[in-house]
Parts: C-alpha cells; structure tokens; sequence
C-alpha cells in the first residue's frame, strides 16, 4: 500500500518489488495505490505529528479485510 503523494519514496521502485514478489509467490501479493492522501512521509506513524492515522487506517483496515 503505497501513497501516491508520499515526496520521500518511490512508488515505481516500490512497484517493481511487489513485481518480483509475485514471481515467487503468486498469490496474496497486491500493490495497491491510495491517491487521496495528502503529501506527507511516514502517514501512518501516530508519532509524526503530520499523521493522517483518521484517514489512513480505516483505509488499511478495509483493505486487511478484502
């Protein structure tokens, strides 16, 4: 689970592991993109103050669920 406007990371590097991930192990591997996040590294972190954790993790915890 990548957001797309996190500035500090590469999402197309973090892309092409997910890629050989799946080449090892087929199944239960996914990359999923979430776009309305606001720019801001470590959002899920509760000790940055810049956290978006109300927004973040009902989203991750939706997704555990699939």
């Amino acid at each position: 689970v990548v957001n797309t406007h996190d500035p500090a990371v590469s999402n197309t590097v973090t892309q092409a592991v997910v890629e050989r991930w799946r080449h090892k192990r087929a199944s239960g591997i996914e990359y999923i993109e979430l776009t309305d996040l606001p720019e801001n590294h470590d959002i899920i972190d509760p000790d940055n103050p810049l956290a978006r954790t109300d927004l973040v993790y009902p989203k991750l915890i939706e997704i555990l669920a699939l």
